[in-house]
């Protein structure tokens, strides 16, 4: 009986495929008895020369093995096609087939039709195929259930998903990707951008209004000499079209190459991810967040990157976390937001250089802020490997960023460096730097071993800047939440910027706030902003009306606004008032400066 009723769903899928002339509503798509498909191919190919009438949801019912790469390619009109799981129990649908395509690369595309894979690019097979959601729940779950993977084999062009041209409104969220082919450079999921081949009036068209959320997006290939990529964007030709309006958010990165590479787009959204690079013997750079060739708004925040490990040797490479690489005409603005960068390491020696750092900036951007960001560089396993070990390193001499409001802490005394040179363009201010080791080969700037040094030598740059330790919950597993001492620690304090006004995790940001990437506990303890004054033999105390210092000797008194502004300046000699709105100052005292905060 079972036999009978496996033959006769076998036969109705194959007649539905072969006279399906309408489609609309929920579709079974797997092994189950009653399903519409056996393979998710044949129901996208079934999709493809149907007729759209409303709505289309194919629901996953069992595990699946797609021997073929296959293709959506189909105007849906107003309507919408989800592909999720049937229930909440997993469902994994396993790619193999072994060559690539001619055109586009990806086992599953959107927005070229099966056909075409075989053959070279043509503009009439470029489809439009907008308002297509992945989404790993099920109805009414809150777990992960759907994941695409591959076999382990070599397999030549491993995409696991390629959107094309102008698909809108795509959505991958909630998603197990996991590529382990070890053919060269396996992907997660390609953002192509189409420039036609003809002579006149070529198709130019890009993905717009792309969302990844919440997947966990893996690619580390059993073979350690295979890097593997994330996400990635790319482009045919000279086009004018880019790719658009791209959301990159809550996804969990792991990965052996690079996680995350924009690539001639207009803007994108990198928010709330966390990053890892495990990098095994291959050679070559690896990044998290990699930008190049693109133009408009480039946001990185809320992100955590807790993971920068190598054990590379044989040849020069490392890992970075966000690198601008802009050149020419293709210029972007980068924001740098709110981040915590954590977990960087190097595990072996050798002969060549392993560079090493959590953001590569300067190249030819507009603008480049980096603001109340938290750096943690650990002890090295492997420190006298070597080649560089920064927290921001200057990649060229011109469009230096702003970096203001930060929190640089390091644990490694043999190379680290915080920042690579002193700053000829932007603006350094209210950061905090400390250096736990002994200061033997670490450097807060440049060549410079202490914050004092650095700033006699530089008076422009970090002028309200402090060196401090700061205490983490656990900077090990890279959460950096202020804990312990630095708890309500005024010396902390710094004053809420206009474009960052909540932190990591949303809360809003007082006026007088926190540097780093976490508000912490607000009030600040007013009598660690006294210690300096005390140890020179001078008392400043908060009253009801403003500030009021104690002197013990004839003393030139100057007050500032923390944006520099002069409020006052006089020399007293016993007491010295003044009423003040709250707020953060500047109080200098015989040419000793520090921060009140009334």
């Amino acid at each position: 009986m079972r036999k009978f009723t496996l033959l006769f769903s076998a036969i109705l899928m194959a007649s539905f495929a072969a006279t399906a002339t309408n489609m609309a509503g929920t579709y079974k798509v797997g092994s189950a008895v009653g399903a519409n498909f056996a393979l998710l191919s044949s129901a996208i190919d079934s999709l493809n020369v149907a007729t759209i009438t409303g709505d289309v949801v194919l629901e996953i019912t069992s595990d699946i093995t797609e021997p073929t790469n296959f293709g959506l390619a189909k105007d849906m009109g107003t309507f919408k096609l989800t592909i999720r799981p049937d229930a909440d129990a997993n469902r994994t649908v396993t790619f193999s087939q072994a060559l690539g395509n001619v055109s586009p690369y990806g086992h599953f595309v959107i927005g070229y039709p099966t056909a075409g894979l075989a053959l070279a690019y043509a503009d009439a097979s470029v489809i439009a195929t907008n308002n297509v959601t992945i989404d790993g729940y099920a109805v009414g779950g809150s777990t992960k259930r759907l994941k695409f993977t591959t076999t382990t084999d070599a397999l030549v062009g491993s995409v696991l998903i390629s959107i094309v041209g102008g698909c809108t409104g795509t959505t991958i969220q909630n998603c197990i990707l996991d590529n382990v082919s070890t053919g060269s450079n396996p992907r997660c999921i390609y953002l192509i951008q189409y420039m036609g081949s003809a002579l006149v009036s070529p198709l130019d068209v890009s993905p717009i209004n792309t969302l990844i959320q919440n997947n966990d997006i893996i690619a580390v290939p059993s073979l350690a000499t295979v890097n593997g990529i994330g996400i990635q964007f790319t482009k045919s030709g000279t086009p004018l079209t880019r790719i658009t309006n791209t959301t990159i958010k809550g996804n969990s990165f792991l990965t052996r190459g690079t996680s995350l590479e924009v690539y001639y787009a207009n803007g994108a959204n990198i928010i709330g991810n966390e990053f890892k690079i495990r990098k095994g013997t291959a050679t070559g750079i690896s990044y998290s967040v990699y930008l190049r060739g693109s133009a408009g708004d480039m946001n990185v925040i809320g992100n955590k990157f807790t993971e920068f490990t190598t054990s590379q040797a044989a040849s020069t490479g490392g890992t970075w976390g966000v690198f601008d690489a802009c050149t020419g005409t293709n210029a972007f603005n980068l924001n740098v937001y709110n981040n915590t960068f954590s977990g960087m390491n190097r595990s072996a020696t050798g002969a060549t250089a392993i560079n090493q750092c959590y953001i590569a900036s300067g190249q030819n951007t507009l603008t480049t802020k980096i603001s109340h960001n938290t750096f943690y560089l650990p002890v090295l396993s492997a420190p006298t490997q070597a080649g560089y070990y920064n927290a921001i390193k200057y990649t060229t001499t011109t469009r230096k960023p702003d970096v203001t409001n930060n929190i640089f802490i390091s644990n490694e005394d043999s190379k680290s460096c915080f920042i690579s040179d002193a700053n000829t363009a932007g603006t350094l201010n209210n950061n905090i730097y400390y250096l736990r080791a002994g200061n033997t080969n670490a450097r807060i700037v440049g060549t410079y071993a202490t914050l004092s040094a650095y700033q006699t030598a530089n008076a422009t740059y970090d002028v309200n800047s402090k060196s401090v330790d700061v205490n983490f919950v656990d900077a090990a597993v890279g959460d950096l939440k202020i804990a312990g001492a630095s708890v309500k620690d005024g010396n902390l304090a710094v004053p809420r910027l206009a474009n960052v006004l909540t932190d990591l995790l949303g809360t809003t940001r007082a006026d007088v706030t926190y540097a780093g990437a976490y508000e912490g506990l607000l009030p600040f303890n007013a009598v660690a902003l006294d210690q300096a004054l005390t140890e020179l033999g001078f008392q400043i105390r908060s009253t009801v009306s403003g500030l009021e210092v104690k002197l013990n000797k004839q003393t030139t008194v100057e007050l500032y606004t923390i944006n520099g502004i002069l409020l006052d300046k006089s020399i007293a000699d016993g007491n010295y008032s003044r009423s003040l709105n709250k707020g953060v100052y500047i109080v200098r005292l015989n040419g000793k400066a520090v921060k009140f905060v009334k």
